[in-house]
């Protein structure tokens, strides 16, 4: 959702005739907060995805604090640049799914809407509890908050999403929207 939510975004100010202004005003200790978020959860990837021994059992084992760590410092770089337009709403967003993680211990995904995106390999991994990261729940805790909603083919991207993945890909677009000049 983040992509497509960025690529909206960019066709909203071509179309609107803006430029993206030059100066994007961040502060630096937010920045740092959100891009040691993003490190954190480009190393679980790496880690998780490929075979390095030791270090992968490792980020395996705790996948579940470090994942809920790199949501956290996301969320705090975001909130130190509040006054910024649609930082406020990505936060709450990154914030709801941190909540249901935090609760569930990893994203719970409702089976029913799973099928429906007619993703055998993807229905598979996660209703066999190979994911790290999403699970199938009998009764996850704050469903509502779950990835719940589902955007099915003919979309290329078909998956399960969250409304918390709603809430940050609306705070994304009024975000790149407020940088124009």
């Amino acid at each position: 959702m983040i992509i497509e939510s960025v690529i909206i975004s960019l066709l909203i100010l071509f179309f609107s005739g803006k430029k993206m202004s030059k100066s994007i005003k961040f502060k630096s200790s937010g920045l740092l907060f959100c891009v040691l978020g993003i490190i954190l959860s480009l190393i679980n990837f790496i880690f998780t995805t490929n075979d390095f021994g030791q270090i992968t059992l490792f980020f395996i084992k705790n996948y579940y604090f470090s994942h809920l760590l790199s949501l956290l410092l996301i969320i705090i770089g975001l909130l130190i640049n509040y006054e910024l337009p649609g930082l406020i709403l990505i936060a709450v967003g990154f914030f709801a799914n941190f909540l249901v993680i935090a609760l569930n211990g990893k994203m719970p995904v409702d089976n029913s809407s799973l099928l429906s995106i007619n993703n055998p390999e993807k229905y598979f991994i996660i209703s066999q509890k190979l994911s790290l990261s999403h699970g199938i729940f009998d009764n996850p805790k704050l469903r509502i908050l779950s990835d719940i909603i589902a955007i099915k083919p003919p979309y290329p991207f078909a998956r399960v999403i969250s409304i918390g993945d709603i809430i940050i890909s609306i705070g994304i677009i009024i975000y790149i929207y407020n940088l124009k000049e």
